[in-house]
């Protein structure tokens, strides 16, 4: 979700050569790079498995779960505000060229891919929702070759090819061991997926064609996502009662939505610390490992059954993942620098 997502790499990375990576609002490329690295990895491990374990509780828990779509307006509501704030800190300029349709094919991808990813918690086994986001790359170089045309290594193929393989005997298992499987979680997951590889393709033509400052981007994705996250809750008839579920129980609504927001929007800035100092690949073997810890959380806190399945199902995922970022890191300069513009995404 974030997420992310969301959360989004590839805007900020537009941006990072020019100007260092700000953590609340401090610059600490002055600090030695080992404190750099702690200082990125602890909070990378900190607000992403808040992120993780708040968002399964929140889209898990029986009466809370039937209300996620007003819970996800909340987030794109708090969303739009943080980075709308962020921008009148920083003096981001926003521009007045953004074309409408450009601003609404942005907006729908960005509710799409938030939206249908938190859908998909509801109905999915969390692992597995973890496991199919970890898979970004996938539509991003299908919809890179089907729309830029552009052409990739062998390498990339393979990583794909362990992806999908891996993604298949982990639903399997799914099938297999969990109780309450069900295939609009998969259908969600995927469409949320589809939305991630296109979005990518976007907000590059917006930033590259129009000059869009990407926390620009960011606010008006977050608030076209709330009005249009609010019309659909007008259109099936939930905008009432999830009111009144939320002021009934304000306090915890408020309260775990207000953390799953914050850890989710502030960790991404842990991530693009270290993409700025170290590179695409150590950031990618942090954010895996951060992963893992999740899954394993996820099986020890919020009961459900394991099968050894998972585990080497998993490990062809994360194959694959290496594998891409492998294949990145070394390339030429010019090609590392246009991919993280479209494919870093699955960092997070």
């Amino acid at each position: 979700m974030l997420r992310l997502r969301r959360s989004f790499i590839d805007i900020h990375e537009e941006q990072m050569p020019k100007s260092p990576v700000l953590i609340f609002g401090q610059d600490v490329s002055c600090l030695p790079k080992g404190c750099i690295f702690m200082i990125g990895s602890l909070g990378i491990f900190i607000l992403y498995i808040v992120y993780g374990g708040v968002q399964e509780y929140l889209f898990k828990t029986p009466g809370l779960s039937e209300h996620f779509m007003a819970l996800t307006a909340y987030q794109f509501c708090l969303y739009g505000i943080i980075s709308f704030i962020e921008s009148r800190i920083i003096g981001v300029v926003y521009h007045s060229n953004f074309p409408p349709w450009l601003y609404c094919s942005v907006g729908i991808t960005t509710t799409g891919t938030i939206l249908l990813s938190n859908a998909a918690v509801v109905y999915l086994n969390y692992p597995t929702q973890v496991i199919f986001k970890c898979c970004k790359l996938i539509p991003v170089m299908v919809f890179s070759v089907v729309i830029q045309g552009k052409q990739y290594k062998f390498i990339d193929y393979v990583a794909v090819a362990c992806m999908i393989v891996g993604l298949i005997f982990f639903t399997l298992t799914d099938v297999s061991v969990q109780l309450t499987f069900d295939i609009r979680g998969i259908f969600a997951i995927s469409l949320a997926l589809i939305c991630d590889g296109y979005i990518g393709n976007l907000q590059e033509l917006a930033m590259k064609s129009y000059h869009i400052p990407a926390l620009q981007i960011l606010t008006y994705s977050y608030a076209f996502g709330f009005v249009l996250i609010l019309v659909l809750l007008l259109l099936t008839n939930n905008l009432i009662s999830s009111a009144v579920f939320f002021f009934e129980h304000f306090s915890d609504v408020f309260f775990w939505s207000t953390l799953f927001v914050l850890s989710g929007y502030f960790g991404l800035q842990f991530v693009l610390l270290l993409v700025h100092h170290f590179g695409a690949l150590l950031a990618v073997t942090v954010t895996t490992v951060r992963k893992a810890v999740t899954i394993v959380l996820s099986f020890l806190v919020f009961r459900k059954p394991f099968s050894i399945e998972y585990v080497w199902s998993g490990s062809l995922v994360v194959i694959g993942i290496f594998l891409h970022s492998y294949s990145k890191n070394n390339g030429p300069k010019a090609e590392r620098d246009y991919e993280s513009k479209d494919g870093e995404q699955q960092i997070v």
